[in-house]
This record gives C-alpha cells, structure tokens and sequence, in this order.
C-alpha cells in the first residue's frame, strides 16, 4: 500500500489522458475492480476524466488496504505495463523494483477472484475479453455489430446508438459491445449463447478472432 500511495498522484494526472481508455477492462480482467466499478464508470456520462481515475485508483487502493498481498500490486503494475502509455509502464516498473519481485504472469487473488465466481461461459468471455476487445478496435471488424445484432446477441439500440453516435473512438464502440455481451452472459450465461458468438466472431474472417472462437469453444467443450 506504501508504495502504490507514492505513485498515486502521478498516476492520476496520466490515467485521465484519453490513450488509457482501455484500463477498466484490463483492471476488470485482472480481477482488479468489480464489474460494478467498470460499469459505473462507462454508464455515467457527468464524470471528467479525472474524476473517473480517481474511482479506478480508490479501488485499487481499498483491496491493497484490505488484503495487503503483493500480488495485487503485481497485478496491477502488470495492467499498467500492457498500457500503451509510457509513463505508466515506467510507474509499474519502478513499483515492481520497489516490491522486489517481478512476475510474467498475473497471480490472481483468489479473494478478489471475481471470473471464478461466475458460470463457464461468462468465465470463458471475461478470459478473453481484452484480447477481443483490441482486434474488434481494428476497421476490419466493422461489419461485427450488425452480425451480433442479427444473432439477438445485442439490442437493436445498441447496434444504431454504435452507428449514429459520433465522437467515439473504435475502442469505444469495441467496448461497448464487448460490455453488452458480457451482460447478456451474466444474465443469462448459457453455453449455446457462446456458442452462438463464436459462430459470429469464426464469420468476420478475422484470423484472430476465428483463434479466439475456437478457443473459447475448446474451453467450453465442444465444437460445432
């Protein structure tokens, strides 16, 4: 916590700057924040910037206090180092310096565990989520939307809002889909749903997302 506490001021005043965009779904897949947080922080439309970093850095904060483990430190210095911002990559590696051990890998809390806690295949989406999330950025993708929409995999108001809404960058538009799925597995979390997305994602000729299907449906067990 000691350590976190010297960089948080920092790491507010660049977490506010738009090339960090994608932090809450890379915290949410390290088991880092709650679903809750992340989408507080993407439905809300009055926050600044500033005040958005300023809940992610309270969260993180309140588990360092709860738990004190080093592996939630690791973890996040981890996130930030995935992160295309180079002052937060410089962050992580002096944080991990300071802690003294540095890791490949995410040691995920089993306390704050929250992908364990759903059904397969919300699990199996969350696990890939980030990954997804940056190959749906890229233009090829664009046809996507009114694929999962075809599917009933997304409302009809989400596709047009994706289509009509103008200022969003595609990492945007890429989460809010991405969030959209992810709510539909938690209400529902049925397996022929997943089922049904890889089909989509395996229909977008997109290497990496016809990787990701297959995947996810090795995991899931089967194959169609």
């Amino acid at each position: 916590l000691t350590i976190f506490t010297r960089h948080v001021n920092e790491m507010l005043g660049v977490i506010s700057d738009p090339d960090t965009e994608r932090l809450p779904n890379d915290l949410l897949s390290a088991n880092l924040i709650p679903y809750s947080v992340k989408d507080d922080l993407i439905s809300t439309k009055h926050l600044s910037r500033y005040q958005k970093a300023s809940k992610l850095l309270n969260e993180i904060e309140r588990s360092l206090r709860d738990l004190n483990t080093p592996e939630i430190l690791e973890n996040l210095c981890l996130v930030l180092k995935k992160q295309k911002n180079q002052a937060l990559k410089r962050m992580a590696g002096e944080m991990l310096k300071e802690l003294g051990s540095i890791q490949d890998g995410f040691a995920f809390v089993s306390s704050r565990n929250l992908t364990t806690e759903l059904k397969p295949p919300s699990n199996i989406f969350m696990r890939h989520m980030c990954e997804m999330l940056d190959v749906i950025s890229d233009p090829d993708t664009e046809r996507l939307p009114n694929d999962l929409s075809s599917a009933n995999l997304i409302p009809y108001s989400v596709k047009d809002d994706l289509v009509s809404t103008k200022g969003l960058s595609r990492y945007q538009k890429a989460s809010i889909l991405m969030n959209e799925i992810d709510r539909l597995f938690r209400q529902a979390n049925q397996p022929e749903m997943l089922k049904i997305f890889c089909t989509v994602l395996k229909k977008q000729e997109n290497q990496v997302l016809t990787r990701i299907a297959e995947d996810m449906l090795t995991e899931l067990g089967g194959r169609d």
